[in-house]
């Protein structure tokens, strides 16, 4: 099967509620802040390594930031 997944830069973000709701793990501090659209710099919350996410039969791993 042909995939194509994106390798760029952005940032992987869930919110606070969803965080919460789904149980996750307490976020490490992050070292970085985040521009908003609107070009206000937000301190997120924190990071979560590893966070895995099933799409279809493939699972992967990534890095989500919650703001």
């Amino acid at each position: 099967m042909d995939v194509l997944l994106d390798g760029g830069n952005g940032v992987n973000i869930i919110s606070e509620h969803l965080w919460k709701e789904l149980g996750l793990k307490k976020p490490m501090s992050t070292p970085f802040m985040v521009r908003m659209v609107d070009e206000r710099n937000v301190q997120p919350i924190g990071l979560i390594w590893n966070f895995k996410i099933k799409l279809t039969r493939c699972t992967f791993k990534i890095s989500v930031t919650v703001l």
